[in-house]
């Protein structure tokens, strides 16, 4: 209940004219035709959006240090979706093939049991953007020798493990310079910044860092050897949510709460993001 109670919370205005809104339990929310009040206001918990299901407001109570909506409808409920099930698209599969391979998917936490069996193991209690470049982005760099495929890494192995090790670690390393933190949507309001990924530079001790702008219902995204990619304008390719939750047992089935979650999105890129020159050495 407390989880349903926060996630029906956004600390701030939601008549900015944006669309996507972070909840006080760090889901995210997603709001419509605010202008037209009553008449023709729409929200949706991320479920409601999967499902493509809007909630009416019946009423708004302004109490000067913020508003009340009151909706017409059942609750709104966060998505079923971990990023293991939204990478089941097609459009998704070369990347899904490599982050299957990676051994970062994991259906335990620190003795804690998550829902999917398939969480990405390093997130937190936080929000994040999942960036994918398209299939045949992927297939291309795999094509110019610089990427290896789990295929070739098998060969390898049998001849020379320490050398299968090294290109099944650029292959996660990879992977992990496409996962940020920091949730950002293709919505109408501008966002800037750098934002860490989940891939460090052990020279340096700091992880490294993407260039987002994003405004005007578009991303770009620049990475640390220049390269700018480009968000889809696809809406059935950028901007689906993604919840990934831990549960206070190790047995997901006898589990009576949630423990923890992190809240995702993801967005397919035209082209794969680098993060060194070297980095497929």
């Amino acid at each position: 209940l407390e989880d349903i109670l926060e996630n029906h919370t956004v600390i701030g205005d939601i008549e900015d004219g944006n669309m996507y809104y972070r909840t006080k339990g760090g889901a995210t929310l997603i709001v419509s035709d605010v202008a037209g009040g009553v008449a023709s206001m729409r929200v949706q918990g991320s479920l409601q959006y999967d499902q493509g299901r809007n909630l009416t407001v019946q009423r708004i109570y302004n109490q000067g240090n913020g508003k009340s909506y009151i909706l017409n409808d059942e609750p709104m409920m966060t998505t079923r979706n971990a990023v293991y099930d939204i990478l089941q698209k097609p459009e998704f599969s070369e990347f899904f093939k490599l982050l299957n391979g990676t051994g970062l998917l994991t259906n335990l936490q620190n003795n804690h049991a998550n829902a999917s069996q398939n969480n990405i193991s390093f997130l937190s209690k936080f929000h994040y953007t999942v960036y994918v470049p398209t299939n045949a982005s992927i297939l291309a760099l795999q094509a110019s020798g610089k990427l290896p495929t789990w295929e070739a890494i098998e060969v390898l192995a049998q001849t020379d493990s320490l050398a299968a090790e090294r290109k099944t670690d650029i292959i996660r390393n990879f992977v992990k310079y496409h996962i940020q933190d920091n949730a950002v949507f293709a919505d109408k309001n501008a966002v800037s910044g750098n934002f860490e990924t989940a891939i460090m530079n052990n020279q340096l001790k700091v992880f490294y860092t993407l260039g987002v702008t994003a405004g005007n219902y578009a991303i770009t995204v620049t990475d640390k050897v220049g390269n700018v990619r480009h968000v889809t304008t696809d809406t059935n390719l950028r901007n689906l949510i993604a919840r990934e939750y831990l549960y206070d047992s190790s047995d997901r089935m006898t589990a009576s709460k949630i423990f923890s979650s992190a809240n995702l999105v993801v967005h397919q890129i035209d082209g794969p993001l680098m993060y060194d020159n070297n980095q497929f050495n």
